[in-house]
C-alpha cells in the first residue's frame, strides 16, 4: 500500500515543482501525455516549436518529423 509519509515528504519536496511543470504544460495547450514539441534553437538561445506530436506515437512517426526537420 501507500506509505503516507514517504509520500507526503515526498509531495513537500516536489510539489511545487511539479505544480510549475503543470502550469507550464497548460499555457502550452498541453491536455495529456506523452507530448512531444521538436523545434530549432534561434540565435538567442530560445526553441522555436516547429512541430508538435500528441499521444502515442510509432517510433516512424518520429524519425519522418525529426527528418523533416532536419531538411528545412
Amino acid at each position: 500500500g501507500l506509505q503516507l509519509e514517504k509520500f507526503a515528504a515526498c509531495r513537500l519536496e516536489f510539489g511545487s515543482s511539479v505544480k510549475a511543470d503543470v502550469e507550464a504544460a497548460r499555457a502550452l495547450g498541453v491536455t495529456g501525455t506523452p507530448t512531444v514539441f521538436l523545434g530549432r534553437r534561434d540565435p538567442s538561445g530560445s526553441v522555436r516549436v516547429q512541430r508538435r506530436l500528441d499521444g502515442a506515437r510509432p517510433l516512424a512517426e518520429f524519425q519522418r518529423a525529426i527528418d523533416a526537420l532536419i531538411r528545412q
